[in-house]
C-alpha cells in the first residue's frame, strides 16, 4: 500500500512538472507575431497605425514589444505625432538620449498640440538636444549615421518602384522621418505630389528640397521654376507652362565609422524630464 501511494505522488509530481512546462512562455518574436494573428483574426482587418498605438499605450510596460509598437505606428503613418512622443519617453527611460531627441523633435513636427510642444522643447533641451524649428530641423541638429544610412535604404527603395504609387510615397516620407533635412527625398515627395496634382503638398516639399539641398545651381533653378508655376498652378493652370523637372537619383550609402564607446548614462537622476505616455484621445 506504501509502495502503492508513492507511485500515486511520484505521477502527480510529474503530471504538475509536465504541466508547468508546457506553461513557460514562447519567446517574444513567436508572442508578437501570435498575438498580431490573433488581433487580425479578432477584428477581421489588417492593424492600422492608430490600432499599434494603442496596443502599445495598453501595454505600458517601457518593454521592446511596446517600442515595437510605435515604431509600427510611424511606420504605417510616418506623420502620427503621439506614437513620436511616446517612443522619445521610452527612449529617455532607457538613457538613449540621442534617440530620445530624434523622436520628440519629429513629435514637434507633425504635432498641432502647442502645451504638448512646450514640454516636449524643454525636455530636449534637459537631454543636451536643441528643439526642431517650424521647418522641422534643428540648426545643429545630429542625425546619427545609423539613421542617415536607413533614411537612404527607404529612399533608394522609392528610387527602384518609380512608379507613382501610394508605397513609393510611404518610402519618401519614412525616409524623411529618420532624417528630416534629406533634400532628395523631399524633392521626390514634391515631384509625387505634382504628378497628383496636390499642389500645396508638392510646393512644400519642392520648397524644404530648396532649403536643404547642396545641389548645383542650374538644378536648384530648375525646381525654382517649378515652384513660382505651383505658386500660381491654382489661380491660372491653363495659362502657365510646366517645367521639367526630373527625380533624383539614388543616393550612394556609406559606411558609417565605428562609434567612440560611451559610458551608461544614468536616466534616473533628478535632471532626467519626467514624462509620461498618454493614450490618444
Amino acid at each position: 500500500m506504501k509502495n502503492k501511494l508513492i507511485t500515486i505522488a511520484l505521477i502527480l509530481c510529474f503530471l504538475v512538472l509536465q504541466g508547468y512546462a508546457a506553461a513557460q512562455p514562447i519567446s517574444k518574436s513567436k508572442e508578437n507575431a501570435a498575438t498580431q494573428q490573433l488581433i487580425q483574426n479578432q477584428t477581421g482587418k489588417q492593424l492600422t497605425a492608430l490600432d499599434w498605438y494603442n496596443r502599445g499605450v495598453a501595454l505600458n510596460d517601457n518593454s521592446d514589444q511596446e517600442l515595437a509598437c510605435y515604431k509600427k505606428a510611424v511606420e504605417l503613418d510616418p506623420k502620427f505625432a503621439p506614437a513620436y512622443y511616446n517612443m522619445g519617453i521610452l527612449y529617455m527611460r532607457r538613457g538613449k538620449n540621442t534617440e530620445a531627441i530624434n523622436s520628440f523633435n519629429q513629435f514637434l513636427t507633425f504635432s498641432n498640440d502647442e502645451a504638448k510642444k512646450q514640454e516636449v522643447q524643454k525636455a530636449i533641451v534637459e537631454l543636451g538636444g536643441e528643439p526642431a524649428n517650424q521647418s522641422g530641423v534643428s540648426s545643429n541638429q545630429a542625425v546619427s549615421a545609423d539613421l542617415k544610412q536607413q533614411a537612404i535604404r527607404l529612399y533608394n527603395a522609392g528610387i527602384a518602384l518609380n512608379d507613382n504609387s501610394d508605397k513609393e510615397m510611404q518610402y519618401y516620407l519614412q525616409a524623411i522621418v529618420l532624417d528630416p533635412g534629406f533634400a532628395a527625398a523631399h524633392m521626390n515627395l514634391g515631384l509625387l505630389y505634382y504628378h497628383r496634382k496636390d499642389y500645396n503638398n508638392a510646393l512644400s516639399e519642392l520648397t524644404k528640397y530648396i532649403e536643404y539641398t547642396n545641389d548645383p545651381p542650374a538644378r536648384r533653378k530648375e525646381v525654382l521654376n517649378l515652384i513660382e508655376w505651383l505658386k500660381t498652378a491654382g489661380k491660372a493652370p491653363a495659362q502657365a507652362t510646366t517645367p521639367n523637372v526630373q527625380p533624383q537619383q539614388p543616393a550612394q550609402t556609406q559606411t558609417p565609422p565605428a562609434p567612440s564607446p560611451q559610458p551608461a548614462q544614468d536616466n534616473t537622476g533628478t535632471g532626467t524630464p519626467q514624462m509620461q505616455e498618454v493614450p490618444l484621445q
